[in-house]
């Protein structure tokens, strides 16, 4: 346990108790099992006053990890945590686990849990020997690569500047302000107001009209090429990318446009300026439509935009208003007030869930077609002016800079990324991040948010690093290196590039998956404290000794591999509220699925175990991105594996569970052990068990011999 300090505190219940025999065994080999930790018993860990001594002693003797072994009932985390601040204790790591049982009654005393020990031995093999990532030196470069323009591109410029990165603003052409109606007046004016000022400040290098050639490297130390309007070529090295540039929009319409029909934003504007809205539209009363999601779903924003449209014909101009969308999105929070105001100042709203509606469109006017749903009725009505939403158009140079930046549109044709390991604004690309218009359409108050968390997550990835040193969790063995570069191509943030033909982690942007270390052929890459040796030791601690087994025919053991980022938070809530898990069931915590490798699960199963069962991030939602993915496809490669060696597939069980599924959690588990039971014996664990008997009396062979039942 070097480079750790480790406390591991042994809860015997309510104070004055005598000692059982049971616990002084317990507390006997935990001061055998952990040499290098400072083994204490307490009582009462679940109320304040057992929290209050965990964490004086922690302070007293400097701990900064920490093993609880109470009952049930020590549910109260946030209360130690209290309690830990108050002795300014930060532990870096914190296990609990349930050693006692609780009392049946008030005159009975904890007891000690049939699993205890097995519990205790797998942490202990889990902390044995843990190390601290090593720190490696790195070039990180602060400065930072804007692309777009307009009031996302801006603010970004602006913000970073003054946090004192070097800012490059490329613009697509020579304006730095665009026509962007769908933030109003305001969000116009802030834009005049930034270019303004960042021009006279001179705070933000300018490459107007410059295109994008190469973006190569990854987070902090991008290599990018640019073309500036002299047709020179400048290579720049950049920190993060922020790309604001959206692509070229069309109307979300399926058929030719005529006179009568203008686009959402050219309404928008018009309205901003109504002498020339006055001047265009000279009918009176005047008849407006404004259609939403004809072809393709409308966005939250485009209708908040058209009910202020709405409103603004309503009250200033007169007109008559019907906004036709195929249902009002409550996405945003004052969108249900929105369109009540329309409906409240006498402007309509047709809602088309089965039907859409269907226009007709000649040079004069529009004619719209559609049923009233409530009432059944079919409806026809003449507009003198339709506005339509838009969305994306086929824009070759801008996809060819998507390309570039090495990203790739949704289906919606913008390219942001909604996965749940992502912040609002990053990409798969780390380093790289997708805001503006390149995100979609959206609300003033949206990107002010975006541009915030965006800001704050480039100020957290390039750090002001004296050392240029940075802690790294993968080791590379060069030794052992094929130079396939598998790493490189599963990596689901990109953080493993190459070097001198060399495979090489960025530790700014390595989420510490593992898939790198699962997919390697050679074993050549090992996650610090997941090594698959230490991992071996977890597995095999987890496992009942050859003489309890001698003793009575233990129950089921099953192995349960779950993910950091999801299952285990749900089991912890599970415990919170009460629930256990079976005595049988080993929980060996795994930074992600993607680092659960066939060798682990064979192993297992080589050793013992009746059941190894795997509980990742639901599919679409993983938080290494694809760790779950490559996960999966090991999946389907074990089960053939396992039936040509003929163990029963059912054997491995592989499911999902999401970081707040406690009840749901809970329940795959306990349907693993009953599976476990059903099954029997693993057919290998006779084998197994009689190496372990006998290997006190024999030479260690290799670890390939296996006997047969």
């Amino acid at each position: 346990m070097s480079g750790n300090k480790v406390g591991v505190f042994l809860c015997q219940g309510g104070g004055g108790q005598a000692e059982s025999p049971e616990f002084r065994k317990l507390k006997w080999w935990s001061q055998a099992g952990f040499p290098q930790a400072e083994v204490f018993e307490i009582s009462r860990a679940c109320q304040p006053k057992g929290m209050n001594g965990i964490a004086e002693l922690c302070a007293k003797h400097d701990l900064d990890t920490v093993v609880l072994g109470a009952c049930s009932h020590s549910r109260d985390q946030a209360g130690l945590n209290k309690a830990l601040r108050s002795q300014d204790v930060e532990l870096k790591q914190f296990r609990e686990l349930d050693v006692c049982q609780s009392p049946n009654g008030p005159l009975e005393a904890c007891r000690v849990a049939p699993q205890a020990e097995r519990s205790l031995k797998l942490i202990a093999a889990e902390l044995d020997q843990a190390c601290e990532p090593q720190p490696e030196a790195m070039l990180i470069s602060r400065r930072v690569l804007i692309i777009g323009a307009g009031l996302a591109a801006l603010s970004a410029a602006q913000d970073l500047a003054r946090a004192g990165h070097a800012v490059f603003l490329l613009t697509p052409s020579s304006r730095l302000t665009l026509p962007e109606p769908l933030y109003g007046p305001e969000g116009r004016a802030k834009a005049q107001r930034l270019k303004e000022q960042i021009e006279a400040e001179n705070a933000v290098e300018l490459l107007q009209g410059a295109e994008l050639l190469s973006l190569s490297g990854s987070a902090g130390a991008f290599d990018a090429v640019v073309l500036d309007t002299q047709g020179e070529r400048r290579r720049l090295n950049i920190g993060a990318v922020l790309f604001c540039q959206g692509p070229a929009q069309v109307l979300n319409l399926d058929q030719a446009a005529g006179p009568s029909v203008v686009a959402l934003n050219e309404l928008l504007a018009l309205l901003a300026a109504p002498e020339h809205f006055k001047k265009r539209f000279s009918q009176n009363p005047l008849r407006v439509g404004i259609a939403l999601g004809l072809e393709r779903q409308a966005m939250p924003a485009h209708l908040a935009a058209a009910s202020r449209a709405a409103l603004t014909m309503l009250d200033e101009h007169g007109a008559g208003v019907t906004i036709f969308t195929d249902y009002a999105k409550v996405a945003q929070p004052e969108l249900e007030a929105l369109t009540q105001s329309v409906r409240g100042r006498g402007g309509i709203l047709v809602k088309s869930t089965v039907q859409a509606p269907v226009f007709s469109i000649s040079d004069q006017a529009v004619t719209v077609e559609y049923t009233d749903e409530i009432a059944e009725v079919g409806i026809s009505q003449e507009l003198d002016l339709l506005a339509v939403d838009t969305r994306p158009g086929v824009d070759e140079s801008w996809l060819r800079l998507v390309e570039r930046l090495g990203l790739s549109p949704n289906p919606q044709g913008y390219v942001s990324d909604s996965r749940p390991g992502l912040d609002q604004g990053e990409t798969a690309r780390m380093g790289v991040y997708a805001l503006g218009d390149a995100s979609g359409p959206m609300s003033l108050a949206q990107l002010e948010d975006q541009l915030k968390q965006a800001v704050g997550s480039v100020e957290r990835l390039l750090p002001k690093t004296d050392s240029g040193a940075v802690l790294n969790l993968v080791k590379v063995d060069r030794k052992k290196c094929a130079l396939c570069l598998t790493c490189v191509r599963v990596c689901p943030t990109g953080a493993m590039g190459k070097a001198a033909r060399r495979p090489q982690s960025n530790p700014l942007i390595c989420t510490g998956c593992g898939t790198c270390a699962s997919e390697c052929p050679m074993d050549a890459i090992q996650l610090c404290n997941v090594e698959d040796a230490r991992m071996n030791r977890v597995i095999k601690a987890g496992l009942e000794s050859p003489d309890a087994w001698t003793a009575s025919e233990p129950g089921p053991e099953v192995l349960l591999l779950a993910c950091a980022n999801s299952a285990v938070r749900s089991l912890r809530k599970a415990r919170a509220q009460g629930m256990t898990l079976p005595a049988g069931v080993r929980l060996v915590e795994v930074p992600c699925a993607g680092k659960v490798d066939p060798d682990m699960v064979l192993k297992a199963l080589k050793e013992g175990y009746d059941i190894v069962q795997v509980v990742s991030c639901h599919p679409e939602a993983c938080y290494s991105l694809e760790g779950n993915t490559w996960a999966g496809y090991r999946e389907a490669y074990l089960r053939r594996l396992l039936e040509e060696a003929g163990l029963d597939s059912n054997r491995l069980v592989w499911e999902s569970a999401a970081p707040n599924m406690a009840q749901a959690a809970q329940e795959l588990v306990e349907a693993a052990y009953a599976k476990a039971e059903k099954l029997g014996p693993n057919p290998l664990k006779a084998a197994a068990k009689a190496r372990d008997i006998l290997s006190k009396f024999t030479i260690k062979l290799d670890d390939t011999f296996t006997l047969l039942p």
